[in-house]
Formats: C-alpha cells, sequence, structure tokens
C-alpha cells in the first residue's frame, strides 16, 4: 500500500511562492519552531496556527485558536474537510492542499454482471 502525499502551496500574488510535500501526520503550521510547515515569514500567522491531518481520502484542517483563523468563502470556520483537496486562507495568505496517492491505495472490487 502507497502511502499518501499530501502537497502544500502557498500562493501569493497569484503564483505558487512554496511548495512543500509531507507523508508523516499530523502537521503543525504556524511561525513557532514547534511546526512541520512553517510560516515565520508572515506575522498574521500564530505561533501553531492549526493542524492538518487525514481521515480516509479526506483532508482536514483544524484552527487551534489562532488570532486569525482559518477563511473558507469569506467565512472562518474552526474545522475544514476536503475530499483529495482544499482551499483556505489565512487573511491575503492563500493555501492549496492537494492528496497524491490515495489512487493507489488497495481498494475491494465487486464485479457486477447485468443481464437483459
Amino acid at each position: 500500500m502507497t502511502r499518501p502525499k499530501l502537497k502544500i502551496e502557498v500562493i501569493q500574488n497569484g503564483a505558487v511562492a512554496r511548495e512543500t510535500t509531507f507523508e508523516d501526520f499530523p502537521i503543525l503550521f504556524g511561525r513557532g519552531s514547534e511546526c512541520n510547515f512553517r510560516l515565520d515569514e508572515h506575522g498574521f500567522v500564530s505561533r501553531v496556527h492549526g493542524s492538518i491531518s487525514l481521515d480516509g481520502d479526506s483532508i482536514v484542517v483544524t484552527d487551534l485558536n489562532s488570532s486569525n483563523g482559518i477563511e473558507v468563502d469569506g467565512r472562518l470556520e474552526k474545522t475544514i474537510r476536503g475530499l483529495g483537496e482544499l482551499n483556505f486562507k489565512i487573511r491575503d495568505l492563500a493555501v492549496r492542499l492537494s492528496l497524491d496517492g490515495t489512487e493507489n491505495q488497495e481498494r475491494e472490487e465487486t464485479d457486477i454482471t447485468v443481464y437483459a
């Protein structure tokens, strides 16, 4: 079984400014040294802003009581979830998450024959 990989892209001014891939979860993100994914160049990001984990093929992002929150579609959310990919913002910083490798995981298949 292939371990899923999560690609994190930080987008600024419409272009990918930074890209990183992780295979170990959960991922803490923020400015602090205890974070796996550091955003220390952005003063509006909290020391430990949030966490990213997997639940099957779903990506789950949780705000860990940050100052500026996690925004989706103009609303601040405590927890967001997306199947295979997910986008959110921290003020003017856009983050795109995409899960790679889930298509290689073993799945149970059933053959169905239809008789007319």
